[in-house]
């Protein structure tokens, strides 16, 4: 079997107007999730059972957007815990996540909360077009997409 075109491989087009419909579904759910992101978009909104996100991974995305403000290079090491652990290679300072790319151009107080919201909306349409790959109907793919994610709306909102 020859595939022509992206649209044979994926078995549906995302030209489809139903489609660019749900995309835009999961866009306003994240938003309205995380409306005091969008509301308040200076403010870290978190607290309570989510402390530690703004305890260590706010200033480790500091530290990204800082370094890359001051220097023009991103940091090998993080010079404010203990005696300077490697920065590179920590799972937890995510500095090779592509979205994390915000930092670089945006403060990082502004980009800290709608990568939440941004990171939600991506899980969500990426596993309703991984059950449409797999054959799944739009109705059956989008509850998907919402199950997938509503464990991280419980636990970060």
């Amino acid at each position: 079997m020859q595939l022509n075109s992206l649209d044979d491989w994926m078995g549906f087009s995302i030209e489809n107007k139903k489609d660019i419909k749900i995309i835009f579904l999961f866009l306003f759910l994240s938003c309205i999730f995380f409306w005091k992101v969008v509301v308040y978009p200076n403010k870290m909104i978190f607290d309570g059972y989510f402390s530690d996100v703004i305890d260590f991974h706010s200033s480790l995305q500091y530290l990204i957007s800082k370094t890359w403000t001051d220097h023009r290079e991103l940091p090998l090491w993080n010079p404010n815990l203990f005696m300077g652990p490697p920065f590179v290679g920590e799972a937890e300072s995510s500095l090779f996540y592509p979205l994390n790319l915000l930092y670089l151009v945006f403060p990082s107080d502004l980009v800290f909360g709608y990568m939440f919201l941004l990171d939600v909306f991506l899980i969500g349409v990426f596993s309703y077009f991984f059950m449409r790959i797999t054959g799944a109907d739009r109705f059956g793919s989008f509850i998907t997409g919402i199950i997938f994610i509503k464990p991280l709306i419980k636990n970060i909102v």
